[in-house]
């Protein structure tokens, strides 16, 4: 879009202003583009050292709460940061105990429509963490692991309209993992295998209003959508530099009516689609 972005690592919309925030993982930086990607403006994400002073960080995943305050996860931090309008820290979300180390600490997360927060663990943790819409801790669940109903290298994470909790992740038997909100398994799809509707790295869910499940496939280079059943209904994408194609898509998200905003790790770059 415009922006020399170094690595891309994670997109965001602003429901309501159909804003895009984008956060550049190589320089440090977060930045905010209009819905047609003309940018807004941008700030450095930074992060307290050892020795208390700032750094710059290396922001990883994001979202934005219902207030339209933006949720950060950093690899220098454990925690997630909660930054207002203008890029200061207001807040953090404090993992229990069991994730609060920077190997296992904050990684994917998503906002529910009901305001409640999900956080997953960082790495091979299998932690799923709600907090409530006043930053609290309300619960924790999942059960690290590799067959189905567990949790490992979680790569993305949504929540549905019906609250339902949607994981990607990049080591367990099914791609796409769905549970309720308490964390109880409601089924799985997609293998990390060849063929249609199977995946070789998950990156990403988000969904557009008419129910339809976005998910990124980074080796293969595309975007496959899904009915609320897991059914497989088609794909878009495919290798390239063009309109239309990615490079190792990485990161999606959604304004939960038609747009969907998919960012390229490699192509650093993302590109706004119409779900129609």
């Amino acid at each position: 879009m415009g922006i020399p972005f170094r690595n891309l690592s994670s997109v965001a919309v602003v429901a309501g202003h159909g804003e895009i925030v984008a956060a550049d993982q190589g320089r440090g930086e977060i930045a905010t583009f209009d819905s047609l990607g003309v940018p807004l403006g941008f700030f450095v994400h930074t992060v307290p050292g050892p020795d208390g002073s700032r750094r710059d960080g290396r922001p990883s995943h994001l979202a934005v709460d219902a207030a339209g305050r933006l949720l950060v996860s950093d690899l220098e931090v454990p925690w997630v940061d909660v930054l207002d309008v203008r890029g200061r820290s207001v807040g953090r979300l404090v993992l229990p105990g069991d994730s609060l180390s920077y190997d296992d600490g904050a990684g994917a997360l998503a906002v529910a429509p009901d305001g409640r927060i999900f956080v997953a663990s960082r790495g091979r943790r299998g932690r799923i963490h709600v907090f409530g819409p006043d930053f609290v801790h309300r619960a924790s669940w999942g059960e690290a692991g590799t067959d189905s109903a567990r949790i490992a290298d979680v790569t993305g994470l949504g929540v549905d309209a019906e609250g339902r909790v949607w994981v990607t992740c990049a080591a367990t038997r099914f791609a796409v993992q769905v549970f309720d909100d308490a964390g109880r398994f409601q089924f799985g799809f997609g293998l990390h295998d060849l063929g249609p509707e199977n995946f070789s790295l998950p990156a990403g869910v988000a969904f557009t209003g008419d129910g339809r499940a976005w998910v990124g496939d980074e080796i293969r280079q595309i975007v496959q959508v899904f009915d609320r059943t897991g059914a497989h209904l088609g794909m878009i994408g495919g290798l390239g530099n063009k309109p239309g194609q990615f490079q190792f898509p990485r990161a999606l998200a959604s304004d939960g009516r038609s747009m969907l905003v998919v960012a390229e790790r490699v192509g650093n770059r993302f590109q706004v689609w119409r779900s129609r």
